[in-house]
């Protein structure tokens, strides 16, 4: 996970244990990770834009916010990876745009 101007922050869980393994190596508050999943469950779409939405529009990442995300989470498990930008704020106040 890393936010913007921030360092990297990872947290592996190893041995049904929580760690965070960078910057320091340390345990992992495991309410606090729960919450940021728990919240990342909760995420509700609005609107889904293809691809092909937006392969003609000129500085995609920028008018979304993507070009410096204001936070980036990786997943990774056992089969999969997944990568989570969190870019610009909407014009409603409580909504950002994601790029998975």
């Amino acid at each position: 996970m890393r936010s913007l101007g921030a360092e990297e922050v990872q947290i592996q869980v190893t041995n049904k244990s929580w760690r965070v393994t960078k910057p320091i190596n340390y345990p992992a508050d495991v309410e606090r990770i729960a919450a940021v999943l728990r919240a990342l469950g909760e995420l509700e779409w609005k609107t889904r834009l293809s691809a092909d939405e937006l392969k003609d529009r000129q500085n995609v990442q920028e008018e979304f916010g993507m070009a410096a995300p204001q936070l980036s989470i990786g997943i990774e498990t056992t089969n999969n990876r997944y990568y989570l930008d969190v870019g610009a704020t909407a014009a409603v106040a409580d909504e950002v745009f994601l790029q998975v």
